[in-house]
């Protein structure tokens, strides 16, 4: 289970990841992130991979 701060930062961080990517696709594509995350020794917060999903046009 998650703490609020924990999701907190999960959203935050998926935010930044999504917009990093972001200026890569059209403005009007279909586009998310497939992004798999883990928590770690001390609860710490890992992102293990993030990949643009996008849908042909």
């Amino acid at each position: 289970m998650f703490t609020d701060s924990e999701l907190s930062e999960l959203a935050d961080l998926l935010e930044r990841i999504h917009n990093h990517f972001r200026p890569l696709y059209p403005p009007r594509s279909d586009f998310a992130m497939d992004v798999e995350f883990k928590l770690g020794p001390g609860r710490t917060l890992f992102i293990k991979q993030a990949r643009p999903l996008a849908t042909a046009q």
